[in-house]
């Protein structure tokens, strides 16, 4: 019974250090399959964002596709809670990279403060033009224009070089074949 104890008190106090979440932590844990922030499972290690025009955190989830046919895409979603009185039903958004792409937008989340410009991540894509730009209040903003409405997703500046980690490691899961 002793035994029994002690195993339930380790699990569940070893479980809570390991998923410790912090907003402003930059690392990213690949072995974190789930995390709880604000009551709520969130899938992964998320980077967490602000759409403009609204108050909730929203939460990143990065995965990668290897389809029979074409290329790998590393897959960047902005999922976002819903708002049942906003009559917009889907406030997130998705973008899916190939490895050139994803590598340069690597590369641009880990400049952070230090980007320069707009940077165009996707332009001329099926979801709209996605560009990302650093403003010195908001951090970094992810801006996505498709028909005629804009969608910005503001990160912080270690939230993005988390992000970077999480794109880099579903980039290297494609190279590896896996």
């Amino acid at each position: 019974m002793i035994r029994l104890t002690f195993c339930i008190l380790f699990f569940f106090s070893s479980s809570a250090l390991l998923h410790a979440w912090d907003a402003d932590d930059e690392t990213f844990d690949p072995t974190i399959t789930e995390t709880i922030i604000d009551g709520a499972s969130r899938i992964g290690d998320p980077s967490p964002f602000y759409r403009e025009g609204y108050e909730k955190r929203g939460f990143t989830y990065v995965g990668f596709t290897v389809p029979e046919k074409g290329d790998p895409t590393v897959n960047l979603s902005f999922i976002f809670p819903p708002n049942p009185d906003d009559p917009a039903k889907n406030l997130g958004g998705s973008l899916y990279l190939p490895a050139g792409k994803a590598k340069a937008l690597i590369a641009a989340f880990e400049e952070g403060a230090d980007l320069s410009g707009n940077f165009d991540i996707l332009i001329g894509s099926w979801n709209g033009d996605w560009t990302l730009v650093f403003d010195k209040e908001k951090g970094l903003v992810v801006q996505q224009d498709y028909q005629d409405q804009i969608a910005k997703f503001s990160l912080s500046v270690p939230a993005a070089k988390k992000l970077a980690e999480a794109l880099k490691h579903s980039l290297g899961k494609i190279e590896k074949g896996e």
